[in-house]
């Protein structure tokens, strides 16, 4: 293999991890958005929907979750996305939402523990909120 090759698989390698780490946190983050709009909104009827969203999105980042990838991702990192997207649903909802904590009240290794499930972030972020 000469050296023209060898640059284009190991770009062609890195490119493919980098998409695949994107792929799960992009899952994460609209797990844990689910999550925070459960505890923005409490009173909504769409509490149970966002509910089992947040449980469908973890499982599905889990699932896709490789060692390689672990490395690669942060609680705070996909916590500040989903936080800033659920302040923007303010002006979708009639009502304003309640307060959110502004760090992530988990770390990666919960969310990576299939024991740690939406109704424990969910319970997680409204513990770690400011009082009302």
């Amino acid at each position: 293999m000469n050296d023209l090759d060898r640059e284009n698989v190991i770009e062609e390698i890195e490119g493919s991890g980098r998409g695949e780490v994107r792929a799960v946190q992009s899952l994460f983050e609209k797990g844990i958005t689910h999550a925070l709009t459960v505890v923005a909104w409490p009173g909504s009827l769409a509490v149970s929907h966002w509910t089992d969203e947040a449980w469908n999105f973890l499982g599905d980042a889990r699932r896709r979750l490789e060692p390689s990838t672990i490395r690669r991702l942060s609680a705070e990192e996909m916590y500040a996305p989903a936080l800033r997207d659920v302040h923007r649903l303010r002006r979708t909802h009639s009502e304003l939402p309640r307060p959110l904590p502004a760090l992530a009240p988990f770390t990666l290794d919960e969310l990576r523990d299939e024991d740690f499930i939406a109704q424990d972030m969910i319970a997680r972020i409204r513990d770690a909120a400011p009082a009302v």
